[in-house]
């Protein structure tokens, strides 16, 4: 071999080590003209080194990698085996069903966008179900499972930012901070909008988050922050939404309106699910607009996971 090949050999000798940890490195023989040994990257992945035309090449199966893509192959290889442990964990939680649904779920993934240090940290946590809490203890031992702020029969994630009452005002807070986004997203000319007021001229003393008008057709639009308990849980919320609020649409078209409900519904750990694009579509929300506002809704929902419920989602979204 040439000085460059035995240069090249002796820098992925010294790497592999290295990365062995990482990429399940196995020692396996090549076939090749003049290279004694070699290196299998990633069982499932054929990766190899060989000899052609006397230089030492990276060959994935039987095809010659050219030297520019050797480097983004090892960073694909690591992200694989990654992916493949994360795959093998026992627990994976009902979350990760949800949040794989849409890709605007996970927006955040590599860059960060719309999302804080500390809100990073604690969603993949959160997602993953290894968030320390009494009710759901890895231990054989089993402790008291009651909420440490309310007391609660037993202290869960869905429980902790969904249901505790001494966290009600974050709540709505969060709720509210969603509200204002979607509220604003259908603000134009000829439109008449009402927040979390009755209609006008109707008997039901129902109150929706928004109502919007436009000429004889009113829209009734509710927005709601379900937990990820599974793809159903966030369907269940919604018709629960189109239930509720249907004898004040029977209501309106019987005074000559054309009406219909509809439902906005995202996680608490950054779900948006995908039936909330019809609704979007129904209250003609821009498309440019709509795809910034779903970013900025998951991301909303995580700063507002803090207990104190003191941060302000506007300056969030800004960073």
């Amino acid at each position: 071999m040439g000085i460059c090949s035995l240069l090249v050999w002796s820098q992925f000798g010294t790497g592999v080590p290295r990365l062995a940890a990482r990429l399940e490195v196995t020692r396996s023989c090549v076939v090749a003209a003049d290279v004694p040994s070699g290196f299998a990257l990633a069982k499932t992945i054929p990766v190899a080194w060989r000899a052609v035309d006397g230089e030492l090449r990276l060959a994935v199966g039987d095809d010659v990698v050219p030297r520019r893509e050797a480097a983004a192959l090892l960073r694909e290889a690591g992200r694989q085996a990654a992916a493949e442990r994360l795959y093998r964990l026992p627990h994976q939680g009902k979350v990760m069903q949800t949040v794989g649904d849409q890709r605007v779920s996970n927006h955040y993934m590599y860059r960060g966008s719309f999302t804080r240090f500390a809100e990073w940290l604690f969603v993949h946590r959160a997602r993953l179900g290894l968030v320390p809490l009494n009710g759901v203890r890895r231990s054989p031992v089993r402790g008291d499972e009651r909420c440490r702020r309310c007391g609660y029969a037993r202290e869960t994630l869905s429980h902790v930012l969904c249901h505790c009452m001494p966290h009600s005002d974050a709540f709505q807070r969060r709720h509210n901070a969603i509200l204002s986004r979607l509220h604003k997203a259908v603000q134009r000319d000829g439109v008449v909008t009402q927040v979390n007021r009755r209609v006008p001229g109707c008997v039901s003393s129902l109150r929706p988050d928004l109502v919007v008008t436009r000429g004889d057709e009113v829209i009734l639009a509710d927005v709601t922050v379900a937990f990820e308990n599974g793809p159903h849980a966030l369907r269940a919320a919604s018709d629960a939404k189109v239930r509720k609020y249907t004898p004040l649409v029977h209501e309106l078209r019987g005074r000559g309106k054309t009406a219909s409900v509809v439902a906005l519904i995202v996680g608490p750990l950054g779900t948006w699910w995908r039936g909330n694009e019809a609704s979007l579509r129904r209250l003609r929300v821009s498309r440019n607009y709509a795809k910034l506002m779903r970013r900025l809704m998951a991301e909303t929902v995580c700063c507002w996971r803090r207990q104190d419920g003191g941060d302000d989602p506007d300056v969030t979204a800004s960073g």
